[in-house]
């Protein structure tokens, strides 16, 4: 069943999470050759809410093992005011918790149909993200 809420979430986090680094070779493979084929020069993760926290936690960690620079952009300033320096050369994850979130989907639409490298992030493989992605 599909949890709502953060604190929904929360509650399941432990036992995902731990399922999740069990499984991690499979789980990663296909990005891992992704970005490892692509070489981006650098990252941008896309958020919005609590999305936006989770970003600010690996933000060092990316920038310390990815080898590029990472930045983070709230999705609606991103929309109104990067959208016109983005860079083919520049990889955008676009995270939302839920897949729902309308900003970081407009987003993701946006960079897509531009032609830009464009991953979703989120919890919900199923959500309304996937068609902004794919």
């Amino acid at each position: 069943m599909l949890k709502h809420t953060l604190l929904d979430f929360m509650e399941t986090t432990a036992s995902e999470s731990l399922e999740n680094l069990a499984h991690r070779a499979e789980l990663t493979k296909p990005f891992v050759t992704y970005l490892v084929k692509r070489k981006f020069s650098r990252i941008v993760l896309v958020t919005c809410g609590s999305s936006n926290n989770v970003a600010s936690n690996v933000l060092y960690f990316l920038r310390k093992y990815m080898g590029v620079p990472v930045e983070i952009v709230t999705a609606y300033e991103f929309l109104y005011y990067d959208l016109e320096r983005a860079n083919k050369d520049w990889l955008y994850i676009c995270m939302s918790q839920s897949g729902r979130s309308t900003n970081v989907n407009r987003a993701a639409k946006a960079l897509k149909a531009a032609g830009h490298d464009v991953v979703a992030l989120t919890e919900n493989k199923n959500s309304p993200m996937k068609n902004c992605v794919s």
